[in-house]
């Protein structure tokens, strides 16, 4: 939980980190999926926001250890939703809602990552076909560059998005909805 004030190695969490995770059901909190440094946890909302019984679903990216023990990993991960919040970047990106040294807490997006997807169309019959893999390629491609364009920002206001770029696209952090479009997760290093 991040209020634990002058934990060892650690900044004490912001008053919206600690917001955050209280929004949180604590019972609810399961295994998603793992990646090089860090482990994806799914967890609900502890209360319906608008009455109709739904509970939002949020992932809670921790960071592991050794590497939330690296102090340039510990502060770019504290500074996440500062540097990528929504109010920083294009509607694009899944904004981060709260950020500490050693976890990021964002809304859950909706579909599989590329790299999810690829391995789901590796398994079909006709994946083997060049045509079927040109035709996904030139969709994929599409939705692609338009999310990267969003990322960019107008090349007439270089100030819309400042300094924003990937620095780590791959297709484990490609989103692909249900409806074809792209998301992109886990901005910066």
């Amino acid at each position: 939980a991040p209020d634990r004030p002058g934990r060892a190695g650690g900044p004490d969490p912001s008053r919206a980190a600690v917001r955050e995770w209280h929004r949180l059901d604590s019972d609810s909190f399961r295994y998603f999926r793992a990646g090089t440094t860090s482990v994806i946890l799914l967890a609900r909302e502890a209360a319906e926001a608008d009455g109709s019984g739904h509970r939002g679903e949020r992932v809670v990216k921790c960071v592991l250890f050794p590497w939330n023990k690296i102090p340039a990993v510990a502060s770019a991960t504290n500074e996440y939703t500062r540097t990528y919040g929504a109010d920083r970047t294009p509607e694009v990106v899944v904004p981060p809602m709260a950020s500490t040294d050693r976890w990021v807490i964002m809304p859950r997006q909706p579909g599989v990552t590329l790299h999810e997807q690829l391995l789901s169309l590796a398994q079909e019959a006709d994946w083997a076909l060049p045509a079927t893999r040109i035709r996904f390629a030139r969709r994929l491609s599409k939705s692609l560059v338009a999310a990267l364009r969003q990322l960019a920002g107008p090349a007439a206001d270089p100030q819309h998005y400042p300094a924003i770029q990937h620095l780590d696209l791959s297709p484990n952090n490609i989103m692909v909805a249900p409806d074809g479009d792209i998301a992109l997760i886990d901005l910066g290093v």
